[in-house]
């Protein structure tokens, strides 16, 4: 069944009324020229799904969390209306630091979940494989940052690959001459991509594939490049689990949004209730007339 079935009417389309769809924002990191064909291969499919055409707006620096809440769907985004924002990032957090500048943005975390995340990692792989030759005998997938969403997209991805050793590393490699970074603040120094594919080499692997934990290409997936493993797969932005799962934010909060409006509408029935009870009973004084 289709995530908007229940919102659709019998032509496949969102159903028209006086409360339309919010609009589905993806807020796509760098800027408009960014891995622009993958971005808008992922719309496309989003498109062909749900009947749904995502707007896109590009992060400029910020973080698309914080790019996210700061959207402004008054007419000065080209957004106008209630707005379902959805940052393409897999790092965690359920969303900014700060709450959306308008009441009418939605910010949504970003489409991330272990099992889907790691099919669409194993199908990545196995494209890789085919590229490169034979089957990989060893994996790292190499994330900008730690977090639990690529700790758990790894193990779903070990376990379909079954014996072969999967490791996870973390945090762009240097450039020739460059000291790789430090930890970010509270979190332990995680192994570098880098370090990892040495360590799996000494260990005696000739295949090690290094899997992009990461939506779109930008200066972390050319890091990955650099890194003279045997394979190295692409983003994950295209792949066709990824637009299912920017669907299922959307839909959540599609329905997070139609539960709010549910417990407005019970609460103000309960007090028409209650005022209504006290009126009977002689407890709730009448409305006094301007003399």
């Amino acid at each position: 069944m289709s995530l908007f079935a229940s919102a659709r009417d019998d032509g496949g389309r969102p159903p028209a009324g006086p409360r339309p769809l919010p609009r589905l924002v993806l807020v796509v990191p760098g800027g408009p020229y960014d891995d622009a064909a993958r971005v808008r291969a992922l719309s496309d499919r989003i498109e062909a799904l749900s009947g749904i055409r995502p707007r896109l707006r590009h992060s400029d620096g910020r973080s698309p969390h914080t790019a996210a809440a700061l959207l402004d769907p008054a007419g000065q985004d080209g957004v106008a209306g209630r707005v379902v924002a959805v940052p393409l990032t897999l790092e965690d957090g359920a969303g900014p630091s700060e709450p959306p500048a308008a009441g009418n943005v939605l910010v949504t975390p970003g489409p991330a979940g272990a099992d889907a995340l790691g099919a669409a990692l194993f199908g990545r792989l196995r494209d890789a494989e085919e590229r490169a030759g034979p089957r990989a005998d060893a994996v790292v997938v190499a994330a900008e940052r730690p977090g639990e969403s690529v700790r758990a997209s790894a193990a779903r991805l070990a376990g379909l690959l079954g014996a072969v050793p999967v490791v996870v590393a973390t945090g762009p490699a240097p450039t020739p001459g460059e000291a790789p970074g430090g930890a970010p603040p509270g979190e332990s120094l995680a192994e570098a991509p880098g370090e990892a594919v040495g360590r799996l080499r000494a260990a005696g692997h000739r295949r090690v594939a290094v899997v992009a934990y990461a939506l779109t290409a930008g200066r972390f997936t050319r890091s990955l490049s650099r890194l003279g493993a045997w394979a190295v797969t692409e983003p994950l932005a295209d792949h066709p689990l990824t637009a299912r799962l920017v669907l299922r934010r959307y839909a959540a909060a599609l329905a997070d949004c139609q539960n709010d409006r549910a417990d407005q509408a019970d609460q103000s029935d309960r007090a028409d209730r209650a005022d209504e009870a006290d009126r009977a009973r002689g407890t709730r004084p009448k409305p006094q007339s301007a003399e």
